[in-house]
């Protein structure tokens, strides 16, 4: 059976190593987002920024953790560098939003999530994340209903729900994560239902659709599902399984074209908590 840290996300597989000297990377990347800046438009910054963050998520797959560490602080400063030089709107915002992702992968890098049960990672990552959100849709403006908290037609809203009730299936029998409740009597179970929704379904959807895509739609249109489906690929290759990878991925075109069908992404946030929950919580005791 697979492990259940490895099943991407925010609650990415930690690393270990040691004996890494750093470099002037994160001055080296920020020079280069000012050039990028300056002898290119949207296409350019933003390829160049896709390039950065792909890069720096292979040090997280495959490199020591200082390497990995040192690697996202670099695509951190690259992108706020970037944001901060370019005066074209609302194309930079996309940048800001982007910047968010290395922090996650530092929260998953250094926080202690070794030495405590793997359900209290959600907590870990999660509850700094959610304060992250938050300054960055501050820094925007961003209001509720700008990353579509708010209410619809229920219908959709329901049947995006179910959707996702329906993948936790398929997402289980992919990846086969061990139970994340040692003694699953139903006060545990609920208790760790309520912590993956929470921080899980609600936190990525808010930071996926929420955000990321919402802000690319200022200025991307259409793109801006490729944007999200994109900042997706990256959270979830932690898995570690390229059919898992395909799966989250399409998981979240899905929940993008819901969102940007209804205006809203409470029905997504529900139907992606209800993927993790039966996943990672409810199927493993059932059928493990």
């Amino acid at each position: 059976m697979a492990d259940s840290d490895r099943s991407g996300g925010l609650e990415a597989p930690r690393l270990s190593g040691s004996g890494f000297t750093v470099a002037p990377l994160p001055a080296l990347l920020a020079e280069l987002a000012r050039s990028a800046r300056a002898r290119g438009g949207t296409p350019v910054v933003l390829g160049l920024s896709g390039l950065v963050l792909v890069v720096a998520q292979a040090f997280v797959l495959t490199a020591e953790t200082e390497v990995a560490v040192v690697a996202q602080i670099a695509t951190f400063t690259f992108l706020v560098t970037a944001y901060l030089t370019w005066s074209r709107e609302p194309e930079r915002g996309v940048l800001l939003a982007l910047a968010m992702l290395p922090i996650v992968q530092l929260l998953s890098l250094v926080l202690p999530t070794r030495v405590v049960p793997t359900i209290q990672w959600f907590m870990m990552i999660g509850a700094p994340t959610y304060l992250l959100l938050v300054l960055v849709g501050y820094r925007m403006g961003l209001r509720p209903a700008d990353i579509g908290i708010r209410f619809t037609r229920w219908q959709p809203q329901v049947r995006v729900f179910l959707l996702g009730a329906a993948l936790s299936v398929p997402a289980y029998l992919i990846l086969r994560p061990e139970a994340l409740v040692a003694d699953p009597t139903p006060v545990n179970v609920l208790t760790a239902a309520v912590i993956v929704a929470v921080f899980g379904g609600f936190l990525e959807e808010g930071l996926l659709r929420g955000v990321i895509q919402s802000v690319a739609d200022r200025s991307l249109a259409r793109g801006s599902i490729v944007v999200s489906a994109f900042a997706t690929g990256l959270l979830y290759s932690a898995s570690l399984d390229l059919r898992y990878l395909v799966f989250a991925v399409l998981v979240g075109i899905a929940f993008g074209l819901v969102v940007r069908r209804t205006g809203s992404i409470l029905g997504a946030a529900c139907g992606h908590a209800a993927l993790l929950v039966g996943q990672l919580v409810l199927l493993p005791v059932i059928l493990g």
